[in-house]
């Protein structure tokens, strides 16, 4: 498993700062699992808390299990789930979201790569 981007990922899921809550979100693809933890601040402001883009292997519910417990997800306030693999997981989480739309919220927070 290769780790191939990642950005702040010393910072924990569960810590919360007042007025805000976290959550996280991931792609399970066919080569690459992708991860995401954002904090959503009172006024509304989105803060990306960590990113991640991990080729699995063929493994990408392992690699799921490792980022969840490494990063404290159980905390957050909501994970949700897209891509092949998605429907494998399991309540709490949201899957089945359309892809589509899931890329274009993402691109509205990553203006450096539109």
């Amino acid at each position: 498993m290769t780790n191939q981007n990642s950005k702040n990922s010393k910072m924990i899921a569960s810590e919360k700062s007042e007025g805000s809550f976290t959550v996280a979100g991931c792609d399970l693809g066919k080569a690459t699992a992708k991860f995401v933890i954002l904090n959503i601040c009172d006024d509304g402001a989105l803060v990306v808390k960590d990113y991640r883009c991990i080729v699995h292997d063929g493994r990408p519910l392992d690699v799921f299990k490792k980022w969840y417990n490494e990063q404290h997800i159980a905390s957050c306030a909501a994970l949700a789930a897209t891509g092949l693999h998605s429907e494998e997981l399991v309540a709490p989480v949201i899957s089945g979201l359309p892809e589509d739309a899931c890329v274009s919220s993402a691109l509205r927070l990553q203006t450096d790569i539109q």
